[in-house]
Parts: C-alpha cells; sequence; structure tokens
C-alpha cells in the first residue's frame, strides 16, 4: 500500500523522536562512563536496546530510520527499553519541524549512500 506525505512525515517524526532519545542515552552514557558510573540499565545503542525490548536491531533500525508502520505495544517496548515515558516521547515528537524532518531525511539518505558503497566495495 502506497503512503502518502502526511503518513510518511508519521513516520519520520516517530523515528526522529526516538532517535533523539536515543542520543540522550548516549550523552547520558558517556557523562556516567566520565564519572564512573556503570548504569547496565541504560540503553545507549541499537544494539543495546535490541537486548532490553527483545526486537531485532534491524527492526529496531528501520523504525528509527521512519520506514515502518508502528503498534503501540512496539512503542511501548522500545520506550520501556530506552527507560523513557510517553511524554518525553511526545515532548520531541510535538517539537518537531518540517527542517528537522528534511535534515533527517537527508541523514538517512546519506547513511544508505554509504552503505550501499560499502556493499559494493566488499563484492570486489
Amino acid at each position: 500500500m502506497a503512503k502518502n506525505e502526511e503518513q510518511v512525515r508519521v513516520l519520520l517524526k516517530y523515528g526522529l523522536a526516538f532517535t533523539k532519545l536515543l542520543e540522550e542515552n548516549q550523552a547520558k552514557k558517556v557523562a556516567n562512563d566520565k564519572a564512573g558510573i556503570q548504569d547496565v540499565k541504560l540503553s545507549s545503542s541499537l544494539g543495546g536496546l535490541s537486548s532490553e525490548t527483545g526486537l531485532r536491531k534491524a527492526t529496531l533500525s528501520v523504525i528509527f530510520a521512519g520506514k515502518s508502520n508502528l503498534e503501540a505495544l512496539t512503542i511501548n517496548l522500545i520506550l520501556k527499553g530506552l527507560g523513557k515515558s510517553f511524554t518525553q516521547f511526545s515532548n520531541y515528537y510535538d517539537n518537531l519541524t518540517d527542517g528537522d524532518l528534511e535534515k533527517f531525511k537527508t541523514e538517512i539518505q546519506k547513511n544508505k549512500s554509504k552503505y550501499k558503497k560499502k556493499k559494493k566495495k566488499g563484492k570486489k
């Protein structure tokens, strides 16, 4: 089923809001490391989040890229794995601008191009 512009926009907002929450956790991990604090419950990578939620890393990658329709249970699992609330998520989601979404789409395209180039090099 083809997605209309609004559906694509909503998926991108979900992906970017989740990405921002993960970035918060990454920054917290760096601060904790500097302070000598080890927080084993802090998911600061897709791999860690995968372990915490039981969702495959590839599934999370697609969600965080704004390319997957989400069910409420999946959203809850991700937020729980990140140690975040729906309120924290919605604060990001509600405040994302069209500019934020365009920048995010550009980053996704750059990452996709890098992956394709790496894959081509590996075949040679």
